[in-house]
């Protein structure tokens, strides 16, 4: 996955959010789901709804980016994280979830 596709995928997330800025970004494991009733102002972005973005096909990881507030911290959640077997190249994984999270 080249820088531009990166860029193109990331401010298709962007576009969906409303100058919405996360300070925190946490990735969510099995077991951690509870976390998400603590978001509040979600606004939740399936992966298949976002360009080049690979889709979890771990059971039980739902496969989506939650946006919203913890208390009084914006925070991006990845709910369903994505396993390298299922991305192609490891370091455009790291750098597409940078990408991602720095909206």
């Amino acid at each position: 996955m080249d820088y531009q596709t990166i860029l193109d995928t990331a401010n298709a997330i962007k576009e969906k959010l409303d100058n919405f800025t996360p300070k925190v970004a946490i990735v969510l494991g099995s077991g951690f789901g509870e976390v998400i009733d603590s978001i509040e102002n979600k606004v939740e972005i399936s992966y298949k709804d976002v360009p080049n973005m690979p889709v979890s096909t771990v059971a039980g990881h739902k496969g989506s980016f939650i946006f919203g507030n913890i208390e009084n911290t914006k925070v991006a959640v990845m709910n369903g994280r994505l396993m390298f077997v299922v991305v192609a190249e490891e370091s455009s994984f790291f750098a597409f979830s940078a990408a991602s999270f720095n909206l």
